[in-house]
This record gives C-alpha cells, sequence and structure tokens, in this order.
C-alpha cells in the first residue's frame, strides 16, 4: 500500500471517527435543549467540552492537516480560493469582536496566527488557505466552546468540502 493510499484510508477513518463525534455533539445538544433542570444542563455541557470536543478538535486538525498536505493548491481556482480567503478574513474579523471574557489567550493566539498566514504578501490565496488550513478548526473548536454563532465552524465545513473534495 502507497503514501497515497494510506492518507486515503486515514482521511477515511477520520471522516468516520468525526461523523460519530458529531452525532454525539448532537445528542448532547438535543439533551441540553429539552433538559430544564439547571444543574443537569451545566453538567451536560461539562460532559460535552471533557468528553466530545477534545475528540473532534483532535481529528479535525489531524483531517485538516492531511487535506492541506495532499490538496495541490492548483487544484483550487484562484476565484474559489480568493472568495474562501475573503470569507475567512472576515469570520476571524469577527470572532476578534467577540466579547473579551469569552476570548482565552489560546484563541486569540490561532486567531493572530491564521491571519498572520492570510495575509502573506508572497503567496496567492490557495497557499495561503492551505497554510491556514489546519488552524481553522482549532479556531473553530473554540467557537463551538464558548457558544458563539460559530462563523468560522461554518467556513470550516465549507473549506472542509472544498479541499476534501479535491482529494
Amino acid at each position: 500500500m502507497g503514501p497515497e493510499s494510506i492518507r486515503s484510508l486515514r482521511i477515511a477513518q477520520l471522516e468516520d471517527a468525526l461523523k460519530i463525534q458529531y452525532e454525539k455533539r448532537a445528542e448532547f445538544e438535543r439533551e441540553l435543549a429539552v433538559n430544564a433542570s439547571a444543574p443537569s444542563k451545566f453538567e451536560l455541557r461539562q460532559r460535552l467540552v471533557r468528553e466530545v470536543l477534545p475528540d473532534i478538535r483532535k481529528f479535525e486538525v489531524e483531517y485538516a492537516q492531511l487535506l492541506a498536505d495532499d490538496a495541490a493548491h492548483e487544484l483550487i481556482s484562484g476565484g474559489q480560493a480568493e472568495e474562501f480567503l475573503i470569507q475567512v478574513k472576515k469570520a476571524v474579523d469577527h470572532s476578534r469582536t467577540l466579547p473579551e471574557a469569552s476570548r482565552s489567550p489560546e484563541f486569540m493566539h490561532l486567531l493572530e496566527d491564521v491571519a498572520k498566514k492570510l495575509n502573506d504578501p508572497g503567496k496567492v490565496a490557495a497557499a495561503k488557505l492551505k497554510v491556514a488550513l489546519p488552524i481553522i478548526p482549532l479556531i473553530a473548536s473554540y467557537e463551538m466552546e464558548m457558544n458563539t454563532e460559530a462563523v468560522l465552524t461554518n467556513l470550516w465545513r465549507k473549506l472542509k468540502a472544498l479541499f476534501g473534495g479535491k482529494v
């Protein structure tokens, strides 16, 4: 089995693992919506943060890295890449406006890191997206934990579909 086959197999495994984790998250979120007791809601949120979100973050980061490693930027049209680059920049700018109490230093560091990669003047839009891609799921995970509007989470799903369909 060659390196490409191994990567493709790992991507498929990660997609399966993520599907399961997303289903778990959805179950927790349904239970939170239905459960009326404040102590129960607190416990459910804590279990979600401890048991499900770390696995989602870990799998998504590995998945993003594999997609970024495999997706040749020539496969992504300049127009598509530029459009997503604009959306990522808007999402990062939006995330910077979140209430300070909900922004951890790690979250702010990730935002600055992705912003720096997106503003690199020496790279085309597709190359900028490739280097920023592994950071975006980390930011999206923080958004989920902070219960924000999840702008980057939605964008991460679109980028995953874009890059995932190209490998």
